[in-house]
């Protein structure tokens, strides 16, 4: 391969995540048969370039509470997507509607499938009013299972089953012993 390659990471929401090789002039839609990932264009899969850390920007009080990264155009040639973002991501979801519980209170918002849990976790702080020192203990756990993923785990792979994902924001336990 020419030093002109792009490597590319490709996460997909039935997937472990996998390197990719691109060519600048290919088509975002040729790599992705190409890697197996889709046999062609369909309507019920959404490719996202990048991460999406709107929720920290962006106001919550608009109407929408949502984040506004979407989607791109398959037929770019990779020479179009910002050379800064090598990640390549395919879910199902357009949107990640997440309800996180803390105490008797809930938040909800819509995220791209694109942002982490950790984005996700530095918002719930800020709605729920954590101040910094006590935020760096705060962790979120699946609701009804006490899963815990990592901080770096994509909405768009937790959100497996449907659209939307109920987090509950806890305490980090930090074993003694």
């Amino acid at each position: 391969m020419t030093d002109t390659v792009r490597e590319l990471f490709l996460h997909c929401h039935d997937a472990k995540p996998q390197v990719i090789h691109a060519a600048p002039d290919e088509k975002l839609l040729d790599v992705l048969v190409r890697a197996g990932t889709i046999d062609k264009p369909q309507d019920s899969l959404h490719v996202f370039v990048g991460e999406s850390d709107e929720a920290l920007h962006k106001p919550d009080d608009t109407e929408d509470r949502a984040d506004h990264h979407g989607p791109v155009d398959l037929t770019l040639p990779i020479d179009n997507l910002d050379p800064q973002e090598q990640h390549i991501h395919c879910y199902i979801c357009q949107q990640v509607t997440v309800d996180v519980n803390f105490g008797d209170q809930t938040e909800q918002r819509k995220f791209s499938p694109v942002t982490t849990l950790g984005i996700v976790t530095a918002w719930a702080c800020r709605k729920f009013r954590i101040d910094d020192a006590a935020s760096a203990d705060c962790v979120l756990r699946v609701c009804g299972t006490g899963e815990q993923p990592r901080p770096d785990k994509y909405l768009g792979e937790l959100a497996q089953k449907g659209c939307s994902l109920c987090l509950n924001l806890a305490k980090e336990l930090t074993p003694q012993g």
